[in-house]
């Protein structure tokens, strides 16, 4: 993207360990008079392979490697149908709700690739999500009952991806 172009290769290297950055969000607020800019990486899941490499300023790979982050990591609706969209929604809604009332920022709870891998799972017990590891463990024992709460009814399917009408692959 164009904010992390502008980032020298090496510190952004250094502050990723070497993770692919599949999402950026800026913010730009005044805290006590003073400007701010807020940078928020979206990280994938796991380094790619020779991420130690990079991070200690090896040389770049020819061809990116692969990393775990879930197909659905960008568009999460896109592989999903009409019962896990409006469920992917509610529990969004329900996420965003808990985090202003805690003054607390969206991602802090669960970024959406978090929320979408839990609708495609649908865990139904808390063995089951904490299998996931959707969150880090706190979290899971303090909203985790609720979490379940809000994807009672639905049953677990796999992403398919809509506009190529299958499986993604």
């Amino acid at each position: 993207s164009e904010w992390t172009r502008s980032i020298e290769t090496k510190s952004l290297r250094e502050a990723t360990h070497g993770r692919d950055v599949i999402g950026v969000k800026h913010e730009f607020f005044f805290h006590g008079g003073v400007p701010h800019l807020t940078l928020i990486l979206e990280l994938a899941d796991a380094a790619p392979p020779q991420a130690a490499q990079l991070a200690a300023g090896g040389a770049a790979p020819t061809a990116a490697g692969p990393t775990s982050a879930p197909v659905y990591s960008v568009d999460p609706e896109r592989y999903m149908d009409d019962e896990q969209r409006r469920f992917y929604a509610k529990v969004r809604e329900w996420r965003n709700q808990t985090c202003r009332a805690l003054h607390w920022n969206a991602y802090e709870l669960g970024r959406n690739v978090d929320i979408a891998t839990l609708v495609f799972k649908a865990p139904k017990t808390m063995a089951e999500l904490v299998a996931l590891k959707p969150f880090k463990p706190d979290l899971i024992n303090r909203f985790g009952l609720a979490v379940l709460k809000e994807l009672e009814g639905l049953q677990p399917r796999e992403p398919k991806d809509r506009l190529a009408g299958g499986t993604p692959s």
